[in-house]
């Protein structure tokens, strides 16, 4: 089955994911639950883009528009958690190596760009097919906002 955008797996030290209400910067086109989201200098949450490298959380209800410094409920991502999310294509990119120095971008908040290896914010580390023949992969967010950065 294709993922609803990021799902949370495990984390590599038995900790779930604290889960909290956040102000957002305001969107018109809204948020689904699963939305990888990073901060504004503001200090509010917004969308990720392609080149996003920090990110901040996940979201975890859906609002089909957000004015702004509404809150939605966000789980606090930390580069020891596992991510899982489907891709835009059946095969990553032939230089993507799980595990290793790899990184992939967003193609949106919900979903990873499985053509690209570079200049992304998440390191495969497992992939799976879904339902719909896209890949899915396990991701660790390469810099976390409030958890740090992978070496």
């Amino acid at each position: 089955m294709a993922t609803r955008g990021f799902e949370f797996r495990y984390s590599l030290h038995g900790v779930t994911p604290t889960i909290r209400d956040w102000k957002f910067a305001s969107s018109t086109a809204g948020f689904a639950v699963g939305d990888a989201v990073t901060l504004a200098t503001t200090g509010l949450a917004t969308a990720v883009a392609t080149s996003t490298v920090d990110v901040f959380g996940v979201v975890q209800e859906a609002a089909t528009a957000v004015a702004a410094s509404a809150e939605l409920k966000v789980a606090i991502v930390t580069p020891d958690q596992v991510w899982e999310c489907s891709t835009d294509a059946t095969a990553l990119a032939t230089t993507t190596k799980l595990g290793y120095t790899a990184t992939v971008p967003f193609v949106d908040g919900n979903t990873i760009d499985a053509s690209k290896s570079t200049a992304g914010g998440m390191l495969p580390i497992e992939s799976s097919t879904d339902d719909d023949g896209n890949v899915k992969v396990k991701v660790l967010f390469k810099s976390t906002l409030w958890g740090g950065r992978l070496a």
